[in-house]
């Protein structure tokens, strides 16, 4: 995944460019809030489920027809890199007592966010 992840990002770049200035100002000071929110759906899908979804990267034998220095494909091996979803057992007090500081934390900052957006669109109108 790591290498399909550079090109991806160097896509986005052209259309990161085309948000406005207030846009990137608001995304930058909700950041932190949109992180969170994904934390706590995490949580909440996690106590929903009854274990959480662990993503491992693993290596993995892999054949493929290589270049040979004289021109010929040849038949060759090299490890490749793969994710493997596993289940792991959680902790329900725990995940509940992680769900709760979550949701606190967001509420501190969801009035400072709101103060940060409402400065971006003072400094950056819309047009």
């Amino acid at each position: 995944m790591p290498g399909l992840l550079r090109p991806m990002l160097l896509l986005l770049l052209p259309l990161a460019a085309c948000a406005s200035p207030q846009q990137r100002c608001i995304d930058t000071a909700t950041k932190e809030i949109r992180l969170l929110d994904r934390l706590i759906t995490r949580t909440e899908s996690n106590l929903l489920r009854g274990y959480r979804v662990q993503t491992e990267q693993r290596l993995t034998p892999r054949l493929q027809f290589c270049a040979s220095p004289s021109e010929n494909f040849v038949l060759c091996s090299g490890p490749t890199l793969t994710s493997v979803k596993t289940s792991v057992a959680i902790d329900p007090v725990v995940e509940r007592r992680k769900l709760a500081s979550l949701k606190a934390r967001r509420r501190a900052l969801a009035s400072r966010a709101q103060q940060q957006i409402a400065a971006c669109r003072a400094r950056y109108p819309a047009r």
